[in-house]
């Protein structure tokens, strides 16, 4: 599959995303959040990392907030720009939409009064990711620019959250795509065995 075919495919299944109704958003995003807050993996985790929907993605913000509540380390990806373009940090995240602003993209992302997280603090976390479509190997398709495949190098629980009708059949696996461990809509919880990233598939 060239790059163009993968833009393609990003197109038709954002255009999928794109109209799905306000009040299937609110349902599926209640039914999201209630699945992930008894998922046993993030129970047992003190820290995870996620994401603030850009509006077409499912909403954590409810679980975020739940999450910090009890005492968890809530972590968000924040933009910098670098000599060389665009660069991903993770700022500490205290579950309050007012330290959000916007960033690249105009997607929401930590004030720079947030601090910025420790290597040691992002060793090891849950990642609750977005993206624009898995498939049953747990392989992801992201927007194309490879940010969320540089962030999750580092490891731990890698926890897709996407809406039932974002799953296709088969994704095609470059060498620096990262596999999901799991993927959870509004529908089920996924389970995967990717020992090796990119190295499995369809």
């Amino acid at each position: 599959m060239t790059g163009n075919d993968k833009s393609q495919l990003r197109r038709a299944v954002l255009a999928i995303r794109q109209r799905l109704t306000a009040e299937f958003r609110r349902r599926a995003d209640a039914a999201i959040r209630a699945r992930l807050t008894e998922l046993p993996e993030l129970n047992a985790m003190d820290r995870i990392a996620a994401y603030v929907s850009d509006g077409t993605e499912p909403d954590l913000q409810d679980f975020l907030a739940a999450f910090a509540r009890r005492g968890g380390t809530v972590f968000l990806p924040r933009s910098y720009r670098t000599q060389t373009g665009l660069g991903y940090e993770m700022a500490v995240y205290d579950a309050d939409p007012d330290h959000l602003v916007p960033g690249a993209y105009g997607i929401m992302e930590p004030d720079r009064n947030c601090r910025t997280a420790t290597a040691e603090e992002t060793a090891a976390l849950g990642w609750l990711v977005p993206g624009v479509a898995f498939d049953h190997t747990g392989q992801r398709l992201g927007r194309g620019k490879g940010f969320y495949d540089r962030l999750l190098q580092g490891g731990g629980l890698k926890l897709g959250v996407f809406y039932a009708c974002q799953q296709l059949s088969c994704i095609p696996v470059e060498p620096h795509d990262r596999a999901l461990d799991a993927v959870v809509t509004e529908d089920a919880v996924y389970r995967f065995n990717n020992q090796e990233d990119g190295e499995k598939r369809c």
